[in-house]
């Protein structure tokens, strides 16, 4: 039944290919995971010599590597990548390998003379193909230059590993028959040569043969002279490690290499070092380079547990291999912790031994680097106890018994009120664990015993430690004891190296203390009080320092107070009372400087204060006429509120003089004081002697007056656990019944300047160059000047103001103004005023004024005069305008002569006429028309230029325009010339004509004989040309214009007419109309011009 059940289960295709499928995966899975054997692999690879021009002594070196065109080419040369020849001297040219052994497999050891030492060699050479492979050259070169290979191998100078680092390149040109480049590593071509050394080769008579060839050098490209010793300590130094390991067993693995060695390291707390500490590598300590040192890390743990960093520079190396971590620099530790971060752990060699029957066997090599961190903690312990103890003793030294005192303690320990007991001790830490390098205490005694004062200081206690075998003890001679108090000195003893006993003496109470303290501080300066008060603060600050030093610290600032010549100071002079006794200042003295000098004492305290002082005396000698005494503890009635009998004071008022500068300082001084006994005046030697921290009159000898302000110093206070303060605006005199107050002289200056600027009356932004002016001041007169090109002359430059007020009274005139100007001709009056400014003296704007005058001293002038005051600038300026001179030449010609000329006969007629003719006269001449052509007739004319402006000038050329009917005959004319259409002279152009000149010019023209030509003919001349040194134009005519009805222009008229009937009468008639239209327009053209 099973049977057939079974058969029907095969029989379905569905189950029947499951199974196939199943029993295909059980089958694939089995080959996969079955148990390998070291057995050989057969392989199928083509492998040549590669001639690289390297040589060893004679010896051409060629290492083996992947051969062309192969099947599966790049995945051979990827894994056959780093090949060595393991069979010196059996020849390799290109051979083809079948088998491959598993370098750490027994059948592999045949190939090897020495196996255990080339497996050394081959697990800790550098290839340039593993993984990691920079740390593997770390390892490679610290390994080599351990000081134990160094010592071994010392034939070769002093070798670093970064020298060995300097071979890790290719070397070598060869090529192969393919002429494709074969390249090796330098390392690893020593690493073959040592490698031979381990290897069967095929002539091992001769085992120094690679020493030999060693010793004979290297050569090939790109190895240097420079190469040659560290090749050669190379090859030793892994000669000598290999030779050294030659019992050393490997399956390929290799973990743990590089192990710390901290057996011997500690915490040297005198030497401030932990260490030493070690690398080892196979039994062998190991060089450490920077690479390796970078890696070395450190964190310290201080005693009160907060951590620092230790710098890589505190890891010291020596050349034993050793290293320490140095914590000098970062006090007291208790705990060291070390790592050393991603340093070589091992490597995994996957090594082939490649052969066939006929060629050399070659060896395969694979690695995988490791890494891994070490690490060490170091910690310290230690122990030790102390105790301490006070003794309250009395000034000669004996216990005071069944007296209490009170204390407090900060610092190691915080304690109050703690009492001493029946014998006068009490202790303050007992069996104290030691547990830093240096405790300290600060102790305060609150109350004394009945009967004595209290210790007035602090007492402050450092305590230093130091080793006692493995206990902390004290050490005596750093035991330190301060007593900052005045009554008494703290003493010590020191028992049994753990017991220290301060000795606190107290004095009995005094009899009550007299003690006054003087104040000064400036209250008002010309009746005005300071923007920051300058008088005294007392608060509880004041009431501490007093109660511990047994003066008061009065607040109030010193700072100098800037004032200003003239200035009225009042100075108040206050006497506190700081001590216990009623009392009073009956004499008080103030010590002056030159700078300063006495005016008064204020008016509220002139009845009770007087002086015989005067402002010629260097000091002020205040006599108190009262007899109110102020009260003791000033400073405590102070903070209380309390009202009455405060303190006593008086307010003296001084003057800064003319000339002082700088600081001014006043110091002052109580010169007599004591109290007031039932009305009688009782001296302070009467109360315990005197003052009890202060000597009247004691500063007259020494007042430095000129150098005290620089010189002074702030009060600084170190309480009771001592911080050190400095209290603000505080600062004591010599004593504390004198002190002393700074102002400073503001240097206040200021500059002022005049500047005349002159310009153009029609156009004031034209300057005018060349002006002169008086200027008088204080009867003294100056001439100064030209005003340049821009119209600016300095008539006060930079001049300075020392005082508000008026400064000068400047007088100006006019002397020369510019050229073609007319001069202003009043005079100016210009006073300065000036005034304080924000530290500094201006201009006052409003009170300095400016004044003209005409000749006739009558003031406010025309000529348009203005100032303006630049009061930032300091800057006057007068512009003054002028206005320009007039040029006016005028022409006025007219005819002098008829010259008639017929049959050898001249008759010269004067016409009479004058230049002032207005209208001229038509100068007539009447022919005889048979005689028309045989008749000469000349007109004579006279031109006349005269100047009637106000500056000189020249008519450089006069033109004549001939009218039809005359000629011109050059002959009769040697000062006249033809031009363009018309004749001109130039016989006037160097004649200068002043103002109100005249110069005149003759023309001689002739009749053309014409009956055509007869009537009227009228010859006008003009100035063509003129000429001012000024360039200024004639106002009211434009030379060579031709426009009628200009002062520079005028005509003459002549007729000529022929006698006969009525053609005479005709004539006649003509003339007569024209006579008249030409008179009537000359006079109107006149009267206008006029």
């Amino acid at each position: 039944m099973f049977k057939m059940k079974m058969m029907a289960f095969f029989k379905n295709p569905a189950i029947r290919n499951s199974l196939i499928i199943l029993l295909v995966v059980i089958t694939t899975i089995g080959l996969i995971n079955w148990p390998k054997s070291d057995a050989a692999e057969q392989i199928s690879v083509s492998f040549r010599a590669a001639i690289m021009n390297v040589k060893v002594g004679n010896k051409d070196i060629e290492m083996p590597e992947i051969g062309p065109n192969q099947n599966d080419q790049t995945t051979k040369e990827k894994k056959y990548n780093n090949v060595y020849c393991i069979d010196e001297g059996t020849s390799l040219s290109y051979a083809v390998y079948n088998k491959e052994l598993n370098l750490y497999s027994a059948e592999s050891t045949k190939c090897f003379k020495n196996y255990n030492s080339a497996l050394w060699l081959i697990d800790n050479m550098y290839i340039s193909t593993a993984s990691n492979n920079d740390e593997l050259l770390n390892y490679f070169a610290n390994m080599l230059t351990s000081p134990e290979v160094k010592k071994n191998v010392s034939s070769y100078g002093n070798i670093t590993s970064d020298s060995i680092k300097t071979l890790n390149k290719t070397v070598g040109n060869g090529t192969d028959s393919e002429n494709k480049l074969v390249n090796r590593n330098l390392i690893e071509v020593i690493e073959q040569i040592a490698l031979w050394n381990y290897t069967n080769n095929a002539n091992n008579s001769d085992a120094s043969k690679y020493d030999k060839l060693v010793n004979s050098g290297f050569s090939g490209k790109n190895i240097t002279a420079n190469d040659q010793n560290t090749c050669k300590y190379v090859y030793y130094a892994l000669k000598y490690l290999a030779n050294k390991n030659s019992d050393y067993k490997s399956n390929g693995t290799v973990n743990n290499v590089i192990s710390l060695d901290a057996t011997e390291a500690n915490i040297n707390s005198d030497k401030k070092q932990v260490g030493p500490y070690y690398l080892k590598a196979n039994g062998t300590i190991l060089n450490i380079d920077s690479s390796f040192k970078t890696k070395i890390s450190a964190v310290v743990t201080k005693p009160d547990n907060t951590t620092e960093k230790i710098d890589t520079s505190k890891i010291i190396v020596n050349n034993d291999g050793s290293f320490y971590i140095n914590f000098a620099d970062y006090g007291e530790i208790s705990k060291s912790e070390l790592t050393i971060s991603s340093i070589y752990s091992g490597v995994t060699t996957v090594a082939n031994v490649i052969v066939n029957s006929k060629n050399q066997n070659l060896l395969n090599l694979k690695k995988t680097v490791n890494l891994k961190n070490l690490s060490d903690k170091k910690e310290v312990t230690t122990s030790g106890k102390y105790s301490i103890i006070l003794v309250k003793v009395d000034e000669k030294g004996n216990a005071v018994t069944n007296n209490p005192a009170t204390f407090s303690v900060t610092g190691k320990v915080t304690k109050n009120n703690i009492s001493t007991n029946k014998d006068g001790t009490v202790s303050i830490v007992t069996d104290q664990t030691i547990d830093s390098e240096k405790d300290s205490y600060v102790i305060k005694e609150e109350t004394a015993p009945k009967g004595f004062i209290k210790y007035n200081g602090n007492i402050n206690l450092s305590i230093s430690f130091k080793k006692d075998g493995n206990n902390y003890i004290l050490d005596t001679d750093s035991v330190k004891v301060e007593g900052t108090g005045t009554n008494g000195t703290i003493k010590s003893k020191i028992l049994n190296n753990s017991t220290i006993e301060l000795y606190i003496p107290n004095t009995e109470e005094e009899k009550p203390k007299f003690d006054l303290a003087l104040r000064k501080f400036i209250s008002k300066v010309d009746g005005v009080a300071p923007t920051v008060s300058r008088e005294p603060v007392i608060d509880t600050e004041s009431k501490t320092i007093l109660d511990n030093t047994g003066t008061a610290a009065y607040h109030h600032t010193k700072d100098s107070l800037k004032v200003k010549v003239g200035s009225q100071i009042e100075y108040t002079l206050r006497v506190y009372n700081e001590g216990e006794v009623d009392g009073y200042a009956k004499e008080i003295t103030d010590y002056l400087p030159q700078d300063l000098k006495f005016v008064k004492i204020a008016d509220e305290y002139a009845k009770e204060y007087s002086t015989t002082s005067t402002s010629e005396d260097n000091k002020i000698v205040l006599k108190y006429n009262g007899n109110t005494v102020i009260k003791a503890k000033s400073i405590d009635r102070i903070l209380n509120k309390e009202t009455e009998n405060l303190y006593q004071e008086v307010k003296i008022i001084c003057e800064v003089k003319e000339g002082a500068k700088g600081y001014i300082t006043n110091r002052a001084e109580i010169t007599n004081y004591g109290y007031n006994d039932n009305g009688t005046w009782k001296e302070a030697k009467a109360i315990n002697d005197v003052d009890r921290d202060s000597v009247q009159n004691t500063i007259s000898g020494s007042l430095n007056l000129d150098k005290w302000y620089e010189n002074r110093k702030s009060y600084t206070y170190t309480d009771a656990s001592e911080k050190t303060t400095t209290i603000k605006d505080y600062y004591p005199g010599e004593q504390d019944d004198d002190d002393f107050e700074t102002v400073e002289v503001k240097e206040i200056t200021g500059k002022y300047s005049v500047i005349i600027k002159k310009v153009d009356s029609s156009n004031k932004n034209q300057g005018l160059e060349g002006a002169y002016f008086t200027v008088s001041e204080n009867s003294e007169s100056k001439k100064i000047g030209p005003t340049d090109a821009n119209g600016f002359l300095d008539v006060k430059k930079d001049i300075t103001i020392s005082k508000a007020g008026s400064q000068a009274t400047l007088n100006i005139k006019e002397e020369t103004a510019p050229k073609g100007y007319k001069p202003y001709n009043g005079s100016i009056s210009l006073t300065i005023s000036a005034k304080e400014s924000s530290d500094k003296y201006i201009l006052d704007k409003e009170n300095t004024k400016l004044t003209q005058k005409s000749e006739n001293n009558e003031e406010n002038t025309t000529g348009e005069i203005t100032y303006d005051i630049d009061e930032e600038k300091s800057v006057i300026t007068i512009t003054i305008p002028n206005e320009k001179m007039v040029f006016d030449l005028a022409l006025r010609k007219w005819v002098t002569q008829a010259i008639v000329t017929e049959n050898g006969q001249t008759v010269v007629t004067e016409t009479g006429h004058k230049a002032e003719d207005n209208p001229e006269e038509i100068v007539k001449v009447d022919l005889k028309k048979s005689k028309l052509k045989d008749v000469t007739v000349k007109f004579n004319y006279s031109i006349r230029v005269t100047n009637e402006g106000e500056i000189a000038g020249y008519a450089k050329e006069i033109s004549d325009y001939i009218p039809k009917g005359l000629k011109f005959i050059a002959k009769d004319n040697p000062n006249w010339t033809e031009k363009d259409g018309k004749i001109v002279t130039r016989a006037l152009e160097n004649t200068l004509l002043q103002p109100g000149e005249s110069a005149e010019v003759k023309v001689l023209l002739t009749w053309e004989n014409n009956a055509n030509n007869m009537g009227v003919m009228i010859n006008t001349a003009e100035i063509s040309e003129d000429y001012n040194e000024y360039g200024i134009h004639d106002r009211d005519s434009t030379p060579n214009n031709k426009t009628p009805g200009e002062d520079d222009i005028d005509d003459a008229p002549v007729m000529v007419t022929i006698k006969t009937g009525s053609e005479v009468i005709g004539y006649i008639s003509l003339a007569c109309a024209v006579l008249a239209i030409l008179g009537i327009g000359i006079f109107g053209i006149k009267k206008y011009l006029k």
